[in-house]
């Protein structure tokens, strides 16, 4: 009888410990698999936002050589990504001196020719798979979760502006509601350029993490 007891507790114990030792030996192969995919959706939404922010600069006139530098060191550090974006000479800059960056930093007038087309920025693979954050330190969650939640602020900030660029073409606006519309406009641009910086900065950081 005891024998019987014996083996049936140990059954029991073996029952639940044995999916307990398959998912932690199959931990170290999950984390990696989800944190390559991560990184490399996070390293294309950087290279956009990146691009976001030098493009407000340059529309804004607010383009200085700290910014472009930033830029440059952004788009040499992951080339393959920069490459995919097209429109923007960010080769060029990715390779301009330090004495170059300050030249152009000089240009301080608005670029009416950079033309602003925001549009809203998604990160599928990792809200699909935001559960398993729980593989990594405290530090990758919490940035992770923070880039999560600007994204979603920089999202409802670019709808706004959006609103606020068709409202430009509203014919019934006075001068001076026309004007205010203008300045909120504006003042929207710069929070997406400072918030897309920020956005990068972070993705930056986490890439930069061990675990």
């Amino acid at each position: 009888m005891k024998n019987i007891i014996l083996g049936w507790v140990l059954g029991l114990v073996s029952g639940l410990i044995s999916p307990w030792i398959v998912e932690m030996s199959q931990r170290p192969y999950k984390r990696s698999q989800i944190k390559r995919a991560v990184l490399i959706e996070l390293k294309d939404l950087s290279a956009k936002l990146a691009s976001v922010v030098l493009q407000v600069a340059m529309n804004r006139g607010s383009l200085d050589a700290g910014l472009l530098t930033w830029f440059r060191n952004a788009a040499q550090r992951d080339p393959e990504t920069f490459k995919k974006l097209g429109g923007l000479p960010w080769e060029a800059i990715s390779q301009f001196s330090d004495e170059q960056v300050k030249a152009l930093a000089l240009a301080k007038a608005p670029a009416a020719n950079i033309k602003l087309n925001f549009k809203r920025y998604s990160l599928p693979f990792l809200d699909a798979h935001v559960s398993a954050l729980n593989l990594f330190s405290v530090d990758f969650q919490t940035i992770a979760h923070r880039i999560r939640g600007n994204l979603l602020i920089l999202n409802q900030e670019i709808d706004t502006t959006w609103f606020y660029f068709q409202k430009t073409f509203d014919g019934s606006l006075s001068d001076i509601n026309r004007a205010i519309i203008q300045g909120n406009n504006e003042a929207s641009h710069d929070f997406i350029g400072r918030l897309s910086h920020r956005i990068v900065d972070d993705i930056e950081s986490l890439v930069r993490l061990r675990n």
